[in-house]
């Protein structure tokens, strides 16, 4: 609340208003709709301001103390009264000018918690040109540097007369993006390809047993021909001119094209033209292929490679130079242009055909999964768990006493049935599959009975009677380990509806370096619509009793045969679906129930609400909405982390809880009727709020 200042909105028709109390009449400053206006345009009685017109509907008023600072109101003299008059008019100078000190502050640009400025969804006004260049630019700057053609991007309808490399011009005459060579302007766009469908009827001449077509059938010119196919099949260009032992077709010129041998008449022939691409663009698509890499892990699809072989007699196996993730990546393969499905995906560098090849057949291998860099892959499914990559600790970071149900990252149980002899903890950030990532760790100490980490799925029917792919990075830490993934059935009570063996995957090894591990499971299951009502799906990565130390992490399950790819995760929308299970006020990462008071502590000073009475009530509301309407709740003191009281910050003394009513929505609490609540002081506690399945 402003201490110095009070804004109002005008309605048009009101004239008087309220101003802070202040020493001096010429300490207050009034402004209307942005405009100072002297103190002949109001009169003040008081704290009362009355303005002679009063400002229009919407006028943002702002009526504003400014304490005098160079000049002191007060000033003592040797044999003076004191009196207290004049001690207060000293003091209120001082107190004033704090608060518009205090005012100011909270008004000016603030830090937010990654540390970076932020203006509260206000605009920033009176701002210089820029002038280096990370300087932060105005709007009149940038846009008087496009239409004065000074810099990188001109909007106009004449070209700009001084340019350089790269520079782009969008001519407003004929809407079209130009990129300046470092020579001319060329077209900075892409043109479609242009498709075109006709008989072998069509031809104008056939002779040598070739037909000959002219240009006039598709769009003028041939020469741009992309591919070519009749009745389907990809014909292959010659590379000496009408020389058919190189290849199907020759183009003679821009108007005329050979095929041979000569299609029939009831043949369907089928033009694709190229697509055409500026000549700055293809430049820097030269550049970036020329460093691109064949990405030889998971899920960063977007651009493919090519690899041509031409084959032996009796030839199956084909080696590539490029590798690839085997049953992950969309690999094709195509003989003579014929696309192939019989053939095995044999190494990570061959492919095995079942059918041998004959000598000088055409083979070509796309792998889909050529890429730039390290982005997503094309189109990837979403994720059925949540929390997945393990960014979410909202109960603490190293959990060490774990049972059947003890949670740990978001979402995640940890589990070890002996309860004692492991320790979930959150690994280091670091690099994994190419995405940056805050892996789990999970470190057995004794053997024992089987542990591991597991997250239960809400809507069981989600993966219910279909086939899903689980799949998980992993490594060994320390010792040797093997994982095995699973799935079961829960009904509404928990108790298990199939095997827990069911899905089973065999024994995974696990190394000291990052491995890719994946398991599809072909759901197959009867159960009873009772057994189905509020039914959950559970997920396990179970260890298979070592003494060892692993790290996992980007674990996902989707439905299908394969992985395909991670799927962009938003923290904040992930941390809200997490929530909706679990909601608490401690700061991620910090312990539940230990002594804090970071993250802002909910904090309020009591006020009596009742005659010789010394009651405070609490009011939470949760940051979502959680999954049921009565989650179990608990409060905690910001001072030791007591379970069930709360803190007293002015006397340093805990008070007992006495709970209220409780929604999906929030809950409110209040002091045990033992424990009086002194009128003034300031009162904290943390909570917690769960609703896990």
């Amino acid at each position: 609340m402003a201490l110095s200042y009070n804004e109002y909105i005008g309605d048009g028709s009101q004239t008087l208003y309220t101003t802070p109390p202040y020493l001096d009449p010429s300490h207050i400053q009034v402004a209307v709709g942005g405009t100072a206006i002297a103190s002949s345009g109001y009169t003040l009685s008081g704290t009362s301001l009355t303005f002679n017109t009063a400002p229009v509907n919407g006028a943002a008023i702002l009526i504003n103390r400014k304490t005098s600072q160079n000049q002191r109101l007060t000033n003592y003299e040797d044999a003076s009264l004191l009196t207290a008059d004049v001690m207060d008019a000293d003091a209120t100078q001082l107190f004033y000018m704090t608060q518009e000190a205090l005012d100011w502050s909270e008004g000016a640009l603030t830090k937010d918690d990654n540390l970076n400025y932020s203006a509260g969804q206000k605009r920033i006004v009176d701002v210089a040109d820029p002038v280096n260049p990370q300087d932060v630019a105005t709007r009149s700057f940038v846009a008087n540097q496009i239409a004065a053609g000074t810099g990188a991007v001109t909007v106009d309808s004449i070209a700009p007369t001084s340019a350089k490399k790269g520079d782009l011009w969008i001519d407003t005459a004929d809407n079209v993006m130009y990129v300046y060579t470092g020579s001319e302007w060329v077209n900075g766009g892409v043109q479609e390809t242009e498709r075109h469908d006709f008989l072998g009827s069509d031809a104008y001449l056939e002779s040598a047993d070739q037909s000959y077509f002219a240009g006039t059938l598709h769009d003028g010119s041939v020469s741009s021909i992309f591919q070519l196919y009749l009745n389907g099949v990809l014909l292959k260009p010659t590379t000496t001119a009408l020389d058919f032992t190189t290849g199907d077709y020759n183009v003679l010129n821009a108007a005329v094209l050979s095929i041979k041998p000569a299609p029939s008449a009831s043949d369907e022939i089928t033009v694709v033209k190229s697509a055409s691409i500026s000549a700055a663009i293809l430049e820097e698509l030269t550049s970036l292929k020329e460093s691109a890499v064949l990405v030889t892990t998971v899920g960063h699809g977007g651009r493919s490679i090519k690899e041509t072989i031409t084959a032996t007699d009796g030839q199956t196996v084909l080696n590539l130079t490029n590798s690839y993730v085997q049953d992950i990546n969309n690999v094709s393969v195509y003989v003579n242009g014929v696309r192939q499905s019989a053939y095995v995906e044999s190494t990570t560098t061959s492919i095995t055909l079942t059918n041998p090849l004959t000598v000088g057949d055409e083979v070509v291998v796309i792998i889909n999964e050529y890429s730039v860099n390290q982005g997503g892959h094309i189109n990837p499914k979403p994720n059925l768990l949540i929390n997945g990559d393990f960014d979410i600790w909202q109960r603490g970071t190293s959990f060490t006493t774990l049972g059947a149900s003890n949670y740990t990252a978001d979402r995640w149980i940890g589990y070890d049935a002996t309860g004692f002899n492991t320790t979930v903890s959150q690994g280091s950030p670091e690099d994994v599959n190419g995405l940056r990532t805050t892996p789990l760790k999970f470190e057995r100490h004794t053997l024992s009975s089987a542990g591991g980490i597991t997250q239960r799925i809400e809507n069981g029917d989600a993966v219910y009677n279909k086939t899903v792919t689980m799949s998980f990075w992993a490594k060994v830490d320390s010792g040797v380990s093997s994982l095995s993934p699973n799935l079961i059935f829960r009904d509404s009570s928990g108790n298990t509806l199939n095997p827990d063996e069911a899905y089973d995957s065999p024994s995974l090894a696990v190394t000291t370096s990052w491995q890719f591990f994946t398991h599809t499971m072909a759901i197959n299951e009867s159960f009873t619509e009772a057994q189905r009502e509020g039914m959950m799906a559970q997920v396990y990565i179970k260890d298979l009793l070592d003494v060892a130390t692993y790290s996992i992490a980007q674990v996902k399950l989707e439905e299908g045969t394969n992985f395909t790819g991670w799927p962009h995760v938003d923290p904040t929308t992930e941390l809200a679906k997490c929530q909706r299970y679990f909601a608490t006020s401690y700061a991620q990462g910090e312990s539940v129930g230990q002594a804090a008071t970071s993250n802002a502590p909910y904090r309020q000073m009591a006020t009596k609400t009742a005659a010789g009475g010394g009651a405070i009530t609490f009011n939470v509301q949760f940051p979502v909405t959680m999954r049921e309407t009565s989650p179990t709740i608990q409060v905690y003191s910001t001072f030791n982390g007591v379970a069930g009281q709360f803190y007293n910050e002015t006397t340093g003394d805990n008070k007992s809880i006495s709970y209220g009513t409780k929604t999906d929505k929030g809950f409110y609490f209040g002091n045990a009727s033992a424990q009086q609540i002194t009128d003034g002081n300031y009162y904290s506690y943390h909570y917690t709020a769960n609703a896990e399945l």
